[in-house]
């Protein structure tokens, strides 16, 4: 009787289950809408908004007029929650990518050509401009280290094996311009992994695939699975040995390198795309329960939920289909790219100048400041970069700016 009760309070909670649909969709099915999906560009929004105000409020508390005024603040020190949203989106859309493409190649192709322009151009920038903000807590930037992001392999784990060979050839250091970076590098890692599980053996698979490099990146993992009863870790002797087994085999090495725990985010997302597409419920929880299994802190408990409300439920889809939410969205990527240090350093330089203005004031004009520089970079910069190399190909109706 209680569990019958329970199954009906379900039902009442997602009544809104009827996905909205705003004049950018189409009336059918939500694989045929041919033009952007506002909602998720309004969850592109909220992803971004978080990895600003962490960056502006808590990242650096070194650099800041204010220190560590605001690292306690649940709401501005979100930590990565908001790349591990951007990663659930990925996971969404990447599957519609895939179901689009005729083959590997074709995927990969497209990623690149959506990847590259924007890329380059925010590269540049930064590299042009990093002269104008001595503060940077990244230090310089020298021409070299554009090569990690343009050639989208990063500088991260066994990467920076590379590049530190061929700086001991050439006498220099050499790394990334943003260290904002490294989420897309993971993500390059992520297309391709899915990608080749998609097209060789079949969706569901790619899925599991998935599934397998986080369980195993978690098992791997020397902070994780820890189980205490009292003062005792009664874990710690199960899986002592086991990570030293998968650390010898070089498992650990294998998951450091793709960064497996964000493989989960990409999972979930993969799986909330089966629910938008299919209705199907037990693609929904399975997604939420991956979805949370794979969450770290509270923040990113609460975007993994917002996330998990927007795919079931149509206010929420319209709440986030506003327009200032969908246009930081539209932004996001060539934002992301460029935000990090350029900001920290116009706030250093505005607490320097406004020792008297409230804490909480400082970041708006520098936060102001490289949202306008996004906004020339995707409406004008990106597609005219595009335009010369040349680029033809039928426009994805979710992809946008964002990577993945």
């Amino acid at each position: 009787m209680q569990l019958s009760s329970f199954s009906i309070d379900l039902k009442r909670v997602f009544s809104c289950v009827r996905p909205f649909r705003n004049n950018k969709e189409s009336s059918g099915s939500p694989l045929q809408a041919s033009r952007r999906i506002d909602f998720i560009d309004g969850l592109r929004g909220v992803a971004i908004i978080a990895v600003i105000l962490f960056h502006a409020y808590a990242r650096w508390p070194g650099v800041y007029l204010y220190g560590s005024k605001f690292v306690g603040s649940p709401i501005l020190n979100t930590g990565i929650a908001g790349v591990d949203l951007f990663f659930i989106i990925s996971g969404f859309v990447i599957l519609l990518t895939l179901r689009k493409c005729r083959g590997f190649s074709e995927f990969i192709v497209r990623r690149w050509y959506r990847l590259f322009p924007a890329m380059f151009v925010c590269s540049l920038l930064v590299w042009l401009t990093a002269g104008l903000f001595p503060e940077r807590p990244s230090g310089e930037v020298h021409m070299w280290d554009l090569m990690p992001g343009l050639t989208l392999i990063g500088d991260g784990w066994l990467v920076h094996q590379l590049w530190d060979h061929l700086g001991n050839l050439l006498g220099i250091k050499i790394k990334s311009v943003e260290g904002a970076f490294w989420s897309l590098y993971v993500e390059g890692k992520f297309y391709i992994v899915f990608g080749l599980a998609y097209f060789m053996f079949s969706e569901r698979i790619g899925i599991a695939a998935l599934l397998l490099l986080f369980s195993i990146g978690k098992l791997a993992s020397p902070t994780t699975l820890h189980l205490h009863f009292g003062p005792w870790d009664i874990s710690g002797p199960i899986f002592a040995p086991m990570q030293q087994a998968l650390a010898a085999i070089g498992v650990q090495s294998v998951a450091h390198f793709l960064y497996s725990e964000a493989y989960g985010f990409f999972a979930a997302g993969a799986l909330f795309f089966l629910f938008y597409a299919t209705r199907k419920w037990k693609f929904y929880w399975s997604a939420v329960v991956v979805g949370m299994i794979s969450c770290r802190t509270g923040a990113d408990f609460a975007l993994t939920i917002l996330f998990a409300f927007a795919i079931a439920c149509g206010p929420v889809q319209l709440a986030l289909s506003n327009r200032i939410l969908v246009f930081v969205g539209f932004i996001s990527y060539p934002l992301y790219l460029i935000h990090e240090n350029m900001m920290v350093a116009m706030i250093v330089k505005v607490g320097r100048i406004f020792p008297n203005m409230f804490a909480i004031l400082i970041p708006i004009l520098p936060i102001l400041f490289v949202v306008g520089g996004a906004w020339i970079i995707a409406r004008h910069l990106e597609p005219a970069t595009r335009k010369l190399l040349d680029v033809r190909i039928p426009r994805n109706p979710a992809l946008g700016t964002q990577p993945g």
